[in-house]
């Protein structure tokens, strides 16, 4: 059977891989290979088109040359769609209903069946070849396991099994959902009668024939159902997202395939639930059978070491770490501050410098303190039983009556080591309490109280216990826990995950059934702080998973960096009229960087969602900054040393990024004639260090200003640890200051915070914005790089990679791993010898540069001939430098999985930067060449120059048009910062038809209508919600709402809000206006809404969308790059 499968690549565009696909052994064409998605054709109209009609033509005329060629007969199935009917006006459509497409998609299947039909009516008039054929009109085909995951489904379905947001277009769609395996009933059938009429001899007198078919279930099932469905086969904990349709995308289809049912014998046989039952299935066992093979992958079966005494030679002149267990407890062997080595519990640990050598095939190790020169070591003339003095030994000491060598054994299965004192009966045992002395102990006892971790050798990497460093565990695995497990382990740890989120898999997988269906549905709050998982730590990312996130049941899963593959084959030149075939080249253009970011758009370095959300033309929410009132403000400023250390760089410790943003919203709010915003600004400047100031700001706004509501307040914080508060050097002791989480007063608000630190209490990554920092630099930054004309491109860079810093913080390992000098030495002289892809497109060599500039003059210089800057965690994940290097298009290298970066909701981080693990910092240089073509690189590159606006600030000398033009109009930090700000205030419960109102538009009655009125405080004040319906916007238009009474049973007769009930407040209808600034630039208008006066109630922050409609391809099949042939 396998030389029935054949699998060649390219485009049907491409005459020349066409006629090599077309071999005398195809006997027919299955013709999937076109832009299968609405969304993908609205953002590049050009390629749609071409790709659908013209690349048909093409693969006709190629089946055609090959009949000819033979003499043969053959037939040809395309795959049409259900959107070339577009918004039918009669339901169930026929095939032969008007057709009238409304989007540039359904289009473009329509002008491919005319040309299907062109073709074949030239046949019959010419006279000669022969072809028989059939169209396919799809419904909505769904089922698929690895079906695009942007898809309406697909994206619901993971996104409940993750519990994270799920996002909607419209919503109020009715679609004929078609489950693919009767899609491929469909196709057979087709293929089963064109076989018959091609062989049948009576059929010959026919020479070509052309038959259309609607392939539909005949049902129609609403989106309201599908997420209804889904969240209860996944139990799923999940926010809902609405965010407004448009006319493009069709909102009610239901097919006849009646016609298809008489002549082919097509009947659906899947019913919706089923199919949806089915298809969660799938999703569970994927994960299944993934979370198996990464097991095996990882030999967790196994997990034991194989170090022999050739490999612990590696270790010879290392430095690393050694630590000692203590009562179960990590800490760490040093003789810094101390008369003697002591184990202490001070982190990050201090290095030393160990030595192995081999005798009578033993390991002997040695271990120095580099700074003082002393040794590790024991008296040899009073080696006995009990508490024992590790002295600092000098040279001297050595020669005379002390040993400072050690005979190491190694515990294979817990990666642990023993010392014993050369030639002793004896072995070193830890102290029984942090301070204490050691001891030694018989050498018959089963103890192994010694890591040793090298962090930089002069021997090739692996080295041995580099890749299960404790200190990276205690970073990034632990989250929040304040526990220091002496063995702490990295792959036994995520073994352990992976078998527990296994095991929920299965549970999942015993308990899914239509039952489910039955059982209530989980109310989830609209408030992210209130979500159920929303003070769960953080679940691992594994990017080799098809979930990515393991979720144990006792975590929340996160976004993630991790590659996957592209949306479809020429995403990158998306939203730009420019074709993909023939490829564009750069290698003729004066600046190969610049010519890239000419073909393409800022809105692919996007994610899906956030693309998605902005490409819809919501404006973003209305933040006002609250008013403190000259006294008060002037009082704050005086306290916090003038308006010139609050606001202005300086040539350390820039941390006015706050400052930044709250300008810029202040420019904004003349836009504002109202008093009414969904947000409330609480100005913090956290760089003073005053912390203190934040909580009488929140309280003096809390109240005197107008409307304001603790659910819908954001505060910026700018330094290092954001609502956390207080600084701390490294993340273990701001855990132990903060076990339960942030400050009180912050568990409501949305922070815009520099700090996303996955593995602290300080950031909620569902809740919190991630901002960019300000750096000290940016002057120089603005000299050098404001033109990106001078950012030399990828291909002519001399440095691979380059990092200095300094060793302190919370990553101080990750930092020395980096600076380690002696690995590169260790590899090679030059880049060569290196295995895997060469980066390099051009002659010239490249080098690491580690701990120095080397011979460049200036910073800005060394930043402008690098290609990858690794960004290195110090006091926390955060840091300037990733500004810096963003600025000068070097390509961000993420270490690990702890921490998230700016608008990292919003920006997909895999199309700008690369992640490499932590346990692969020893050989970061063989990762970045092998790993990473020139193509990858410059693609990379130029997606960084396309939203690098979104990391500068303007600088202090800037005027008020400058500011707005660079932080608004040039999609700038505040650009960026509102829009996820829109993305996380548009999240409602599941819960929200409670909030059904029925209201008159004009003076035309409408029916119950989920407008979604938003109230904002116990005043009663509300409005229409920031994202109101479009068609209301262009003019003023009066509302009269009749809404429902509050039920009696939701107030106490204190009037207090009963226990878990939302409160119900009155409406009070007011005048606002305000002139949105369009995400696409745009000119603005102004729109105003008006309220009656009427009153009434409504629920709580019951916050909704008035029109719900997805984006759901109208195809299954994807692929310009494919052609199936059935041989």
């Amino acid at each position: 059977m396998s030389n029935l499968l054949r699998v060649k690549i390219g485009d049907i565009r491409d005459p020349e891989a066409l006629n090599n696909a077309m071999t005398d052994d195809v006997v027919g064409v299955v013709h999937l290979a076109s832009v299968s998605r609405v969304l993908w054709c609205l953002e590049n109209e050009a390629d749609c088109l071409d790709v659908n009609e013209r690349g048909t033509d093409v693969v006709l005329n190629a089946l055609s040359d090959l009949n000819v060629r033979d003499g043969r007969r053959r037939w040809f199935v395309l795959a049409s769609s259900r959107e070339v009917y577009g918004n039918s006006k009669i339901l169930p459509v026929s095939e032969d209903d008007e057709k009238l497409p409304a989007n540039v998609y359904g289009a473009s299947k329509l002008r491919a069946e005319q040309v299907l039909e062109k073709h074949i009516e030239f046949l019959k008039q010419s006279g000669t070849g022969s072809l028989h054929a059939m169209a396919l009109r799809l419904s909505n085909v769904y089922g698929g396991v690895h079906d695009h995951v942007e898809r309406l489904i697909p994206s619901i379905i993971t996104q409940a099994l993750s519990h994270q947001v799920i996002q909607i277009v419209g919503g109020e769609q009715n679609f004929d959902l078609l489950h693919i395996d009767d899609c491929t009933d469909a196709f057979l059938l087709a293929i089963t009668r064109l076989t018959e009429r091609t062989e049948n001899w009576m059929a010959r007198f026919s020479r070509a024939s052309l038959r259309v078919y609607n392939i539909a279930s005949g049902s129609e099932g609403s989106v309201d159902t599908l997420i209804d469905t889904i969240v209860r086969f996944t139990e799923s904990k999940s926010g809902i997202r609405y965010i407004p349709g448009d006319d493009r995308y069709p909102k009610v289809y239901r097919g006849s395939a009646e016609k298809a049912r008489r002549e082919l014998g097509f009947q659906a046989a899947v019913p919706l639930k089923e199919g949806l039952l089915r298809l969660t299935r799938l999703h569970l066992q994927r994960s299944e059978r993934g979370l198996t093979g990464e097991l095996e992958d990882r030999g967790c079966a196994s997990p034991r070491l194989h170090v022999n005494v050739t490999d612990l030679l590696k270790l010879n002149n290392c430095e690393a770490h050694v630590t000692v267990d203590v009562q179960g407890q990590l800490a760490v062997l040093t003789a810094k501050d101390n008369e003697m080595w002591m184990a202490v519990d001070k982190l990050p640990p201090a290095l030393n410098r160990i030595y192995v050598k081999e005798v009578d095939g033993k390991a002997i190790l040695s271990v120095q303190d580099p700074d003082q020169g002393f040794w590790l070591g024991v008296d040899t003339s009073n080696h006995s039983l009990g508490p024992v003095g590790l002295h600092k030994i000098g040279r001297d000491d050595i020669a005379a009556e002390a040993s400072s060598e050690w005979e190491m054994e190694v515990n294979q299965e817990l990666g642990t080591v023993r010392l014993i004192p050369l030639s002793s009966p004896y072995q070193l045992k830890a102290p029984v309490q942090l301070g204490d002395s050691f001891s030694l102990a018989s050498r018959e006892e089963d103890i192994w109280p010694f890591r040793v971790t090298p962090v930089c050798c002069a021997a090739p990497a692996p080295w041995p216990f580099s890749e299960d460093d404790p200190i990276f565990f205690m970073t990034e695995y632990q989250k929040t826990s304040v526990e220091r497990p002496f063995l702490a382990s990295s792959p036994r740890t995520m073994c352990a995950r992976l078998r527990r989120a296994r095991s929920k898999v299965r549970k999942e997988l015993a308990a899914l059934s239509m039952k489910t269906l039955d059982e209530p549905r989980r109310k989830e709050s609209s408030k992210p702080s209130e979500w159920a998982n929303a003070h769960l730590p953080a679940c691992s990312n594994v990017c080799t998973l098809p979930a990515i996130c393991v979720d144990t049941g006792d975590c929340q899963c996160v976004l993630s960096s991790c590659d996957t593959p592209h949306r479809f084959p020429f995403s990158m030149l998306a939203n730009h009229p420019t074709l993909s075939f023939p490829p564009p080249q750069n290698h003729t253009a004066a600046n190969p960087l610049v010519a890239m970011m000419e073909r393409s758009s800022w809105r692919n370095v996007l994610r899906p969602q956030a693309s998605r959300f902005i490409s819809t033309g919501n404006s973003w929410p209305i933040v006002k900054v609250g008013p403190l009132g000259e006294e008060f403000e002037n009082s704050i400023l005086s306290r916090l040393g003038g308006f010139e250390k609050v606001h202005k760089l300086h040539e350390m410790h820039c941390f006015s990024a706050d400052s930044q943003m709250q300008r810029a919203l202040s420019l904004l709010e003349g836009e504002i004639t109202g008093q009414y915003a969904e947000f409330t600004w609480v100005p913090y400047f956290q760089g003073s260090g005053d912390k203190a100031y934040m909580i009488e700001t929140y309280d003096y706004l809390r109240n005197t200003a107008p409307n304001f509501n603790p659910n819908h307040v954001i505060i910026p914080f700018a330094h290092d640890w954001g609502g956390c508060l207080d600084f701390e050097w490294e993340v273990w002791t701001q855990r132990k200051k903060r076990p339960i989480g942030i400050n009180p007063y912050l568990r409501s608000t949305m922070q815009w915070t520099v700090m996303a630190d996955l593995n602290s209490p300080c950031y909620r990554p569902h809740q919190d914005v991630v901002i960019p920092p300000r750096t000290c630099l940016s002057p120089k930054l603005f000299e050098a790089f404001e033109d990106v004309s001078r950012v030399r491109p990828a291909r002519d860079r001399r440095v691979l990679a380059t990092f200095k810093g300094t060793n302190w913080g919370t990553g101080a390992m990750m930092r020395s791993r980096l600076m380690c000098n002696n690995r590169f030495s260790a590899i090679s002289g030059t880049l060569d010898g290196l295995p895997g892809r060469r980066l390099l497109g051009t002659t010239h060599p490249i080098r690491p540069l580690w701990g120095s500039q080397g011979d460049y003059p200036s910073y800005m210089g060394l930043l402008n001939d690098t290609i990858f800057c690794p960004h290195a965690a110090g006091t926390t994940g955060w840091a300037t430098r990733l500004v810096d290097s963003v600025c000068a298009g070097c390509v961000p290298v993420l270490i690990g999985h702890a921490a998230h970066f700016p608008f990292f909701d919003v920006i997909d981080w895999r199309k700008i930067s690369v992640r490499i693990e932590t346990a692969e910092l020893d050989r970061v240089e063989e990762v970045l060449v092998s790993r990473y073509s020139l193509e990858d690189v410059e693609r990379l590159q130029a997606n960084l120059m396309l939203v690098r606006n979104a990391f500068v600030y303007p600088l202090d000398d800037e005027d008020d048009s400058v500011v707005r033009e660079k932080m608004v109009a040039r999609r700038g930090p505040l650009f960026f910062a509102l829009h996820s700000a829109g993305t996380e205030f548009n999240v409602v419960g599941n819960d929200w038809r409670d909030g059904l109102v029925t209201f008159t538009l004009d003076g035309e009655a409408q029916a119950p209508y989920d407008l979604g009125l938003a109230t904002n405080s116990t005043e009663g004040r509300c409005r229409f919600p920031w994202y109101s319906h479009s068609g209301l916007s262009a003019k003023e238009h009066t509302f009269t709402f009749n809404l429902t009474a509050p039920s009696p049973s939701v107030l106490q007769d204190d009037g207090s809000q009963a226990p878990g009930d939302s409160v119900y407040y009155g409406v009070q209808f007011f005048y606002y206006s305000y002139t949105p600034v369009s995400s696409s630039s745009k000119s603005s208008s102004t729109s105003t809404a008006k309220g009656s006066g009427a009153s009434g109630t409504t629920r709580s922050q019951a916050t909704r969308h008035d029109s719900k409609a997805a984006a759901i391809g109208a195809s299954l099949w994807v692929g310009v790059a494919a052609l199936i042939a059935l041989m």
